[in-house]
C-alpha cells in the first residue's frame, strides 16, 4: 500500500523533475492527485459507504421534507429511518407528481407521517423524503461517494488513499495527464497529456471490470427448480 507521498515521488520521478526548484509545485501535483481520485470515484462507484456517520447520516427534523446531502457523496444507494425496520423506496418527483400531485410536497400537520418514499430529483444535492417527516429522527443513507479527505501537504503521508491497495502507483497516469497541460516550455506537452490520460483510462476500465466482477460474485444466487420434480 502505497502513501500519498510515494505517489507523488512517483510522479517527480516520472516527470523528471525531482531536483529544486521544480517545475511542478507539490501543491500542483497534490490537486492532480486530489482530481484522479475524484475521477475514478465518480466514474466507478468504487467507494461504498453504509458508516461514515459525518457523510451518511442526516438529522430529520419534524415538517422537513428536503435535506441537504453531504458534498462528497455521488449516489444513494439505500435510506431508512433510524429505528425502522423498513428502507425507503427510491422514487423520482416525476413519480410523486403523478402519483400524489404537487400536494405531495405539503407540510401541513395532516398530510406527515412517517416517510416511506425518497428522491433525488427535486433539488440537485438534496434528498426530498415523502411523506413529510412527523417526527425528528436519523435518516440512515449507504451512498457512493467521493474519497473522504482531500489530500494536502500537511496530511500528504497520513491521509487514506481509498482505493485498492495495487492500483494505487496506476493513479499517477492521473497526474500526469494533468501535469503535461501546465503552460510553459519546460511544462506543457499535450501529446505526453494524451498519452497518459489513455493510461488512466485504462486504469477506470480495469477498476470498472472488477468491481463489475465483486458485484457478480457477492450477488445471492436463486436456485433452480426442476419442473419435472413439481
Amino acid at each position: 500500500m502505497a502513501t500519498g507521498t510515494q505517489v507523488i515521488a512517483k510522479a517527480r520521478l516520472m516527470l523528471n523533475d525531482e531536483v529544486e526548484p521544480y517545475k511542478w509545485k507539490t501543491t500542483e501535483l497534490i490537486d492532480y492527485f486530489n482530481d484522479a481520485l475524484k475521477r475514478l470515484t465518480f466514474e466507478v462507484d468504487h467507494i461504498i459507504d453504509p458508516s461514515t456517520t459525518a457523510v451518511v447520516n442526516i438529522s430529520v427534523v419534524a415538517g422537513t421534507i428536503d435535506y441537504a446531502l453531504d458534498t462528497r457523496i455521488w449516489t444513494v444507494e439505500s435510506a431508512q429511518i433510524s429505528g425502522e425496520e423498513s428502507y425507503l423506496t427510491k422514487t423520482s418527483k416525476g413519480e410523486l407528481n403523478d402519483a400524489y400531485g404537487p400536494g405531495w410536497r405539503s407540510t401541513a400537520s395532516a398530510d406527515r407521517a412517517t416517510p416511506t418514499l425518497y428522491c433525488v430529483d427535486w433539488k440537485w444535492g438534496y434528498i426530498s423524503l415523502y411523506p413529510c417527516p412527523v417526527a425528528d429522527g436519523t435518516l440512515v443513507l449507504t451512498c457512493t461517494r467521493s474519497i473522504a479527505t482531500d489530500f494536502s501537504t500537511a496530511n500528504l503521508s497520513s491521509n487514506t488513499i481509498e482505493v485498492w491497495a495495487p492500483w494505487h502507483e496506476r493513479l499517477v497516469d492521473g497526474i500526469l495527464a494533468r501535469a503535461y497541460l501546465k503552460r510553459g516550455d519546460a511544462t506543457y506537452d499535450p501529446k505526453a497529456s494524451d498519452r497518459f490520460e489513455i493510461m488512466f483510462r485504462k486504469l477506470i476500465d480495469d477498476v470498472k471490470r472488477s468491481s463489475l466482477r465483486y458485484k457478480q460474485a457477492v450477488r445471492p444466487r436463486v436456485a433452480r427448480v426442476n419442473s419435472a420434480f413439481i
